[in-house]
């Protein structure tokens, strides 16, 4: 097959755009021709066949339509956490098969905010997509609700297997000496600096750890612009953390895999978590994992999955005291989750949509 994906790329943290990355893998294993359409610039890279489209362009030879008459694929398959209307116009235009997986749980409400003529707009697009993939049942259910026939919208949880697993070695020189020894533990959390991340309750949870003498390290792989990480700091700095609270700053995916292998926790303090590929990851890798309460995919489970209530600071606090006791020295950094076999699943299940669209 020739297969064009679209959607963020690559992966800064996870999340969407390793799905992206991850989906173009996975068939060039199998065979298949990749190309990846991004609308991020500077993600650009003929060597791994990713090209860019500006979203606003007078020159007709850069916009998505003619990259993609150009390439000339079998499939189109757009990921995003909403719907792409221009998506919808070149797959109508070029008469190629459309399949759209959406990710955001903000979807129905952003649908609901927009005017009259824009959900007509967003109808008609969806009409224009042989299959739909939700990633929740909830957001599959609202896409039925929206006309779009039972029958061409599927519940696929986007839970992809890692691409790789670096080791240990990877790990940027100025962070591997950060990491485990003797008895410290190693938290981890990745994202951006934006308020709905949850970085801000990263200092104060620090703080109370700190009083009660455990010796860890908490590690922040965020991105973000400098105002916002100046911001981040002199919170560290107001809660006297500097030595435990260290921005690393964005480590790009394999550094980032590198460490979480090598770690003992990992928190998700994000306030609006619509997926959690940044989280079965860390499981994978053999992370006790920390997640709020309104993640919609995973449940605690005593063990290494467990949750606290979004956004509270005693009762994340409270829940790290329970597990930095568990937490046991990694031996290795091979995957132990288990999703693994769950993301063959979904993979097989995708690969499945791609031939009954093909076969008409």
């Amino acid at each position: 097959m020739r297969v064009a994906l679209t959607g963020s790329y690559p992966p800064p943290h996870g999340g969407l755009s390793a799905s992206v990355k991850q989906m173009a893998i996975l068939l060039r294993r199998d065979g298949h021709r990749v190309r990846v359409f991004t609308h991020l610039g500077e993600r650009a890279n003929r060597e791994e066949e990713v090209y860019w489209y500006p979203l606003k362009t007078v020159n007709w030879k850069k916009n998505l339509l003619f990259k993609v008459r150009e390439y000339r694929p079998e499939l189109l398959h757009c990921h995003s956490s909403n719907w792409q209307v221009n998506i919808a116009v070149v797959s109508r235009a070029l008469s190629i098969p459309l399949i759209h997986q959406i990710y955001g749980e903000r979807f129905p409400q952003q649908f609901q905010e927009l005017g009259q003529a824009g959900k007509l707009l967003v109808k008609w697009s969806l009409h224009q997509a042989r299959q739909v993939i939700a990633s929740s049942a909830e957001l599959a259910e609202f896409v039925r609700e929206l006309g779009v026939n039972r029958d061409r919208v599927h519940y696929i949880p986007c839970l992809l297997p890692m691409e790789e697993v670096p080791s240990a070695s990877q790990v940027p020189s100025r962070v591997a000496g950060l990491l485990q020894n003797g008895k410290r533990i190693v938290i981890v959390s990745s994202g951006y600096y934006l308020p709905y991340y949850g970085f801000s309750l990263i200092p104060e949870a620090s703080a109370r750890l700190k009083k009660r003498g455990i010796d860890f390290v908490w590690l922040v792989a965020g991105e973000g612009k400098q105002d916002e990480l100046e911001a981040f700091r002199q919170l560290i700095d107001r809660h006297q953390v500097s030595d435990r609270v260290i921005p690393i700053g964005d480590l790009g995916r394999s550094a980032l895999i590198a460490l979480l292998s090598a770690s003992n926790i990992y928190v998700r303090t994000k306030h609006s978590d619509s997926f959690g590929i940044a989280i079965a990851e860390a499981h994978q890798l053999g992370c006790h994992c920390i997640f709020g309460d309104n993640n919609p995919y995973f449940q605690g489970d005593g063990e290494r999955l467990l949750s606290y209530r979004t956004g509270d600071i005693d009762s994340l606090t409270e829940l790290l005291l329970r597990v930095i006791p568990r937490v046991q020295p990694k031996t290795s950094g091979e995957p132990r989750g288990r999703f693994s076999e769950l993301a063959r699943d979904n993979y097989r299940r995708i690969m499945s949509i791609y031939r009954g669209v093909l076969a008409g």
